[in-house]
Formats: structure tokens, C-alpha cells, sequence
């Protein structure tokens, strides 16, 4: 195939416009290697154990290698993602990104065998809230939450008529006070006749499940609402709309760059606790599913059989350590293929 190269351009946005979100999300990673930078700098003992992240950051993504397809009804270049080594951290705003991804492809995967052995079920969203807490607080009521969730899960309402979900952990900061605002996104996965008379779950006695199970009646508000629908999409495509409301990041970035010390507390606190978690029919269907790929998703919606196939030629982006990804051919290559 042709190499459609743009000229006089080096930057990776004007070969793909979509691709701009790899400029923002490496430039967001450089200012969270400078605050584990300082935090180990100025307090070892305390951030010690994070004295490799650094390193770590600065490595993830500094080059990028992608492939070059035609879209095989519009005919337009699409660029693919081929190759690139990660840090794996889990507050960096790369590694997040594709892993937000990683679970929209799963989704893909997953949806034509859902809909054959479970074709009469909905979905919905569920958010559960506790009071703000101190961060320095936050490990402990996020265990807290975890422990009211399991309670709620294996209470008869829950298991009569919720067939799995997929359940993921947010933590935001109130910029006021700079308390902790942890939260639940859930997935569920619902019969048809959970909207059927009694079996009909209103929002107040959500919350009041949901107060049970923390034991805290001082909680005002769950929200619980359907996957919204549109016309113009299949209910897999709906699903998927409706996934990439859980699979946010599980702290915005904007809480890291505004306030530096809190975001090192939060780091502390949520060390190697599990931010997601899956249950019941979308966990056996997941169960299989390799997690550790963070490289081969449907990108952007648009999978392998909607593109040209792939030559095994890829094309190098460096990162500039500026704001821009740019062409680097002479670390160009040749990948051998299955």
C-alpha cells in the first residue's frame, strides 16, 4: 500500500486529526512526573515508594509507532496505534486512556454473545454517593463502600433482579474545602421485568438500599436511570455509549495539576486498592478476555474489518517534550505479522 504522507508537517495531529488526545494526555503525564518528582525530592520517607515512578512516566509513550489503513468505504488514511511501551501507572493520564479504551473494545466483544444469550434485559446507571471525607480518610471509606456494596449485592432485591454489572470507583476533589468525594458508576445488567409493577426499583428505595448497606442514613442522593438510547444507534452501540460513562478516569486530571498535596495524599490512600470491579452475567462474559493489552482496541469505534489490512510497515511519532508528537522516520520499521 501507499504511504499517504502530508506535506510539510512533522506534527502527528496533521497526519490524524483524532489522534490529538495522545498530545494532551503525554502532555499531562509530564506534569504528573514533575509532582512525583518533587514529593520523592522533599519527602522520601514519606513517598519513597514511589521513587521509580518518575522514571517510569517519563518513559510511557515516548514514541509511538502506528500503522496506516485505508477506511475501506470512505477511502480515507486511518491511522492505528502499533506499537508503544507504557508505564502502567494507574493515575497516568495515558495509561488511563487506553485502558478507558481497553474496556470500550471488551464491550465490542462481548455484546453479540449478550444479546444471543440474553436477548429481553436492559441496562442501567447506577451512581451511589457518600458524605465528602478528608482525604486523608479516603482509603478507609472507600473500603467502607466496597464492604456496603457486597452487603447490598447479596441482599434477595439485588440477586432477584440484577444479572451482573460492572462497577467502577471515582474519586473527584471539592476545590472549597478539598475534601474527597468518592462515588460508584455501575453498569447493570437487568431482566425486562425489573420495569414490571413491584419488581420496579424507584430511586428512593435505592437510596434507602444503599443507606442500609453503608449504615449511614446521612447519604441523600443515589441517581439510577436507562443507558440512553438513541434511534440512530443499535443497542450495542447504545451499551457502549452508556460504558464510557464507568470507565472514566478514576481521578480527573484536573485534580492532580490544581492542588499537588492532595493528589499525593490520594495517591497514599488508594495504593493497590482495585478501582473496578464485575459481577454476575458481564463478569463471566469478561472473565476471558486478555486485560493486560493496552496496544490492539477498536479505536474510535471503527474496527479491523472496517479498514485495509494491515502491511506491517509503522510509522514513528516522537514526543517533542514540548506539546507535540512528530514524525520520526528514521526510527521507521517493519513488523513481522501473524
Amino acid at each position: 500500500m501507499e504511504k499517504i504522507v502530508p506535506q510539510n508537517t512533522k506534527k502527528l495531529t496533521e497526519y490524524s486529526k483524532k489522534d490529538k488526545k495522545f498530545d494532551k494526555r503525554k502532555y499531562e503525564n509530564q506534569e504528573l512526573e514533575e509532582i512525583f518528582y518533587n514529593a520523592v525530592q522533599s519527602e522520601f520517607e514519606r513517598y519513597g515508594r514511589f521513587k521509580n515512578y518518575p522514571k517510569r512516566l517519563i518513559a510511557c509513550a515516548l514514541t509511538l509507532w502506528f500503522s496506516q489503513h485505508a477506511h475501506l468505504e470512505t477511502g480515507e488514511a486511518f491511522y492505528k496505534l502499533a506499537f508503544a511501551e507504557f508505564c502502567r501507572i494507574r493515575h497516568c493520564p495515558v495509561c488511563q486512556s487506553r485502558l478507558s479504551m481497553k474496556w470500550i473494545a471488551k464491550f465490542h466483544q462481548i455484546m453479540p454473545k449478550l444479546e444471543i444469550e440474553y436477548p429481553k434485559t436492559q441496562f442501567l446507571l447506577l451512581t451511589l454517593t457518600v458524605p465528602n471525607c478528608k482525604v486523608g480518610d479516603l482509603r478507609e471509606t472507600i473500603q467502607e463502600m466496597n464492604t456496603a456494596w457486597n452487603r447490598m449485592a447479596n441482599r434477595a432485591f439485588f440477586k432477584k433482579q440484577i444479572l451482573g454489572y460492572i462497577r467502577a470507583t471515582e474519586v473527584t476533589m471539592n476545590p472549597k474545602n478539598k475534601t474527597a468525594h468518592p462515588h460508584f458508576h455501575v453498569l447493570l445488567h437487568v431482566k425486562n421485568s425489573y420495569f414490571a409493577g413491584s419488581n420496579y426499583i424507584k430511586q428512593d428505595t435505592w437510596l434507602q438500599h444503599w443507606r442500609d448497606a453503608m449504615r449511614d442514613d446521612s447519604i441523600t442522593q443515589v441517581d439510577i436511570r436507562k443507558v440512553r438510547e438513541s434511534k440512530k444507534k443499535t443497542k450495542s452501540e447504545n451499551l457502549v455509549s452508556g460504558a464510557l460513562e464507568i470507565v472514566k478516569y478514576a481521578t480527573k486530571h484536573e485534580n492532580i495539576a490544581q492542588d499537588a498535596e492532595w493528589f499525593m495524599e490520594y495517591v497514599l490512600q488508594v495504593d493497590r486498592l482495585r478501582f473496578m470491579a464485575t459481577g454476575g452475567t458481564l463478569k463471566n462474559l469478561m472473565a476471558d478476555l486478555d486485560n493486560d493489552d493496552l496496544i490492539h482496541n477498536d479505536e474510535d469505534g471503527v474496527t479491523d474489518a472496517e479498514l485495509s489490512k494491515d502491511d506491517g510497515y509503522r510509522m514513528a511519532f516522537d514526543w517533542d517534550n514540548k506539546r507535540h508528537y512528530r514524525r520520526a522516520e528514521k526510527l521507521d520499521r517493519v513488523d513481522k505479522l501473524d
